[in-house]
């Protein structure tokens, strides 16, 4: 019974593992589709401002070579468009997969809300590391496999005649390596400090998990208040290079001289700008789901579903 407990709680960690993986790849679609959509919008601002500057090498007052700087770019981003169609077509069939769905089906995702960033606030270690220690599945179980050792240790004491009974095959045969053996118990001792020496063993991979969680989470909030400090930062950035864009058009509309790299300049770092923000915004719901995943809140305080469950659903 008790082993069948300690199951349990790693059923519950794979299971909430199962659950932020499948979240974050849909998440990660969506961002991708996002980036996609930025990248057509470069493109055909690119091959505006390829017309323009086409005109003007027709009329004699712009050097060739910079028209075909700009359509070598132009051509770049549209390799780079048909990577990130063909990575999304991948991660969509992959979560087809993950749903057990006809894989020739085609995806059509929802569109999820995205975090108002100056909305947002910073977090603290000390709001969340006493949920995530509590609600540790992956600590919960040594408080089950604490009590298996103290049978363990119980039998050996009475263990007098006979083979033990107690079976210790399951979570990876953790107990496996403390013998019960037949006989008249002249050897007692000896596992019965052996079965000791097992629960410190426990009491150490006990510490190096607590302060795995306790890292993981110093992590998470670090990179989560680092993107929202960056935030007005990239705001900035992608301001001037609006402004920048479009005093780029206006020169070029009214015909005055403009260097062939200072237009590259400008148009990567609109780009630039752009996508910095999509990962920001991505990057902090991708913090925040793993957040939640840490301390067992939202969708991760739901029943995780038993085989039963499931093959119900499917009957039904």
């Amino acid at each position: 019974k008790l082993m069948a407990l300690v199951e349990g709680e790693q059923y519950r960690s794979l299971w909430a593992n199962e659950l932020m993986t499948a979240k974050l790849l849909y998440m990660t679609v969506l961002k991708d589709k996002a980036l996609l959509e930025h990248i057509v919008h470069q493109i055909d601002s690119m091959e505006e401002i390829y017309k323009i500057m086409k005109t003007r090498e027709l009329l004699g007052g712009l050097d060739p070579t910079v028209s075909n700087m700009i359509k070598v770019r132009i051509i770049a981003l549209k390799e780079d468009k048909r990577d990130l169609g063909n990575l999304i077509f991948e991660e969509k069939k992959e979560i087809l997969y993950m749903l057990g769905i006809d894989n020739q089906q085609d995806l059509i995702l929802s569109n999820i809300s995205m975090p108002s960033v100056p909305d947002l606030e910073e977090l603290r270690f000390d709001q969340f590391i006493f949920r995530a220690l509590r609600t540790s599945p992956e600590l919960s179980q040594y408080d089950y496999l604490y009590d298996v050792l103290g049978s363990i240790k119980n039998e050996i004491n009475f263990s007098i005649l006979g083979t033990s009974s107690l079976g210790l095959g399951s979570s990876g045969n953790v107990f496996d390596n403390i013998p019960i053996e037949e006989g008249l118990g002249f050897g007692r001792g000896a596992r019965v400090r052996i079965a000791a020496s097992e629960k410190n063993v426990l009491k150490i991979r006990e510490t190096a998990t607590r302060e795995y969680v306790k890292k993981s989470l110093n992590f998470l909030i670090r990179n989560y208040n680092s993107d929202l400090f960056a935030y007005d930062s990239l705001m900035e950035m992608k301001k001037i290079a609006e402004d920048n864009f479009s005093i780029l058009q206006t020169k070029l509309l009214l015909g005055q001289p403009i260097d062939a790299f200072d237009i590259l300049e400008i148009l990567k770092n609109r780009t630039d700008a752009e996508v910095r923000l999509v990962d920001l915004n991505y990057d902090l719901l991708f913090e925040t789901e793993k957040l939640s995943r840490i301390t067992f809140t939202g969708d991760y305080t739901k029943k995780a579903a038993g085989i039963e469950e499931v093959l119900n659903e499917l009957k039904n």
